[in-house]
């Protein structure tokens, strides 16, 4: 962690893989995706370990589920590149299909579209209510190459408060209307987002 001016605790940005990175700006330039959403997602997701696979048998650096992954043409859900233009495939139809809402295109993508619908907006899971805040908060850090390939990268300051606002506004999400159940994480989250970018203002 760094410290800004006022001595409040910063996050550093993200350390992305120098090897990876270029598949990162492929995929979003490919889907129209933000590169800074997909690396948020896949450091929450596996820190990059392409060789990561959960108890529920998600796969890869996007964490990717075997019928996911069949359905998006992917053959091999270990092989980096494979995984990563899967996964922002995915996600770009779940911006699309939320008419924007980065929020719902992420709850789905944690929890299934099929729950954001039952649920009406963000299903009342922890893991789900967590994760959301989570990416954000890792968005809001920027991200750089481990391998000094690259300078670091910062989201625009709007876009931060609009995913933030957006966020707030979105049916089910733990900061929405008469919600006030904010576990620890999602509050140092949520503080996190608030705290860069303010920092960068």
């Amino acid at each position: 962690n760094t410290l800004n001016n006022q001595g409040v605790s910063l996050q550093e940005p993200i350390r992305v893989p120098g090897n990876l990175e270029p598949i990162f700006k492929k995929a979003a330039e490919t889907y129209g995706v933000d590169e800074g959403l997909l690396i948020s997602i896949a450091k929450n997701e596996s820190n990059f370990r392409s060789d990561a696979k959960s108890s529920a048998g998600a796969m890869g650096i996007m964490q990717l589920m075997p019928g996911t992954a069949q359905g998006l043409g992917v053959t091999d859900a270990y092989d980096p590149e494979q995984n990563i233009m899967g996964a922002a495939k995915l996600l770009s139809g779940k911006i699309e299909q939320y008419n924007g809402n980065v929020s719902l295109a992420l709850a789905a993508y944690s929890a299934g579209s099929g729950n954001v619908k039952k649920y009406d907006g963000i299903p009342p899971f922890t893991e789900t209510q967590n994760y959301i805040p989570r990416v954000l908060s890792n968005y809001s850090r920027g991200y750089v190459t481990d391998d000094g390939s690259s300078s670091t990268v910062y989201p625009a300051t709007q876009t931060v408060i609009n995913l933030l606002d957006q966020y707030n506004q979105t049916n089910g999400s733990a900061t929405g209307t008469g919600r006030s159940d904010l576990n620890d994480r999602q509050k140092n989250d949520l503080t996190q987002v608030m705290m860069q970018t303010t920092s960068r203002l």
